[in-house]
């Protein structure tokens, strides 16, 4: 799975995810997250809330990417 901004918590062989967004590994489209990452990779990023964005977005499309390939 890949999830986005959340929690993870390992309790006595238990571990609960708290998350906005989780999808199946095998769901995920490497291509579209290949594009995802060139394209944040191009935003303007001229302030510091700018370059915050653009990095959550590069780091989430590399993530994707990995757990993709991982897939396979």
């Amino acid at each position: 799975y890949y999830a986005e901004d959340g929690f993870v918590e390992l309790l006595g062989g238990v571990v609960p995810v708290l998350t906005g967004r989780a999808v199946p590994a095998g769901e995920l489209d490497g291509a579209a997250a290949e594009e995802q990452l060139a394209a944040a990779r191009t935003r303007v990023a001229n302030t510091p809330d700018l370059m915050a964005q653009r990095d959550r977005a590069v780091t989430a499309a590399r993530a994707q990417i990995r757990v993709a390939r991982r897939a396979k």
